[in-house]
């Protein structure tokens, strides 16, 4: 049962990767997977850490929306959501902690 399941997983990842290599433009592994289970492809928290991290290293918002097939104002919005959230997570985590 094992290998059939492995085999399946690995005929998966081939077909994202043939999609990806083959795609007239850029796509992240994630897209790619996304085409073949007909699911939304969506952005993880852990994708926009690394768009925070491509934009604190010198990128611009349009070269990172390059990467990742968006515009730069979607990129500037998706990462200034993201802060805002995490300051009020923060923020409240202090308050939480100075009433204990």
């Amino acid at each position: 049962m094992l290998n059939t399941e492995t085999a399946l997983d690995l005929r998966y990842n081939i077909a994202a990767l043939t999609i990806a290599i083959c795609s007239e433009e850029f796509m992240l592994p994630e897209k790619a997977f996304s085409v073949i289970s007909d699911k939304k492809f969506q952005l993880s928290n852990d994708d926009v850490e690394d768009m925070i991290e491509l934009l604190n290293k010198g990128m611009t918002y349009r070269q990172v929306a390059e990467i990742y097939n968006s515009t730069n104002s979607n990129i500037h919005h998706r990462v200034k959501r993201y802060k805002s959230k995490k300051e009020k997570e923060l923020s409240s985590g202090n308050l939480k902690s100075s009433i204990n």
